[in-house]
């Protein structure tokens, strides 16, 4: 995961930052377990940017707060930003 531009953790980081310290109960188009996706893709390499809603495949593939190992997005650092990353990237 060394190799993900620093910029893209950022992106990740930033994606992160609402969920923090408030509650999402109520709001339908929040999966609040389920991690951000800022970009999809090879984003560091693209040529060309897109924007959809949700990924084809993306569930499979993207991290949530099990697989990170953590019960909350507070609890979320560097290291589990690059892991989010990587899977967005695959």
């Amino acid at each position: 995961m060394a190799d993900t531009p620093e910029y893209l953790i950022d992106a990740v980081e930033a994606a992160i930052e609402p969920l923090r310290n408030s509650s999402m109960d109520g709001e339908p188009e929040v999966i609040d377990w389920k991690s951000p996706v800022p970009f999809y893709g090879d984003a560091a390499n693209a040529k060309v940017a897109s924007v959809a809603l949700n990924p084809k495949g993306a569930d499979e593939r993207l991290t949530d707060l099990e697989s990170l190992g953590i019960r909350s997005w507070e609890a979320a650092n560097r290291d589990h930003y690059e892991e989010i990353a990587a899977s967005c990237q695959r």
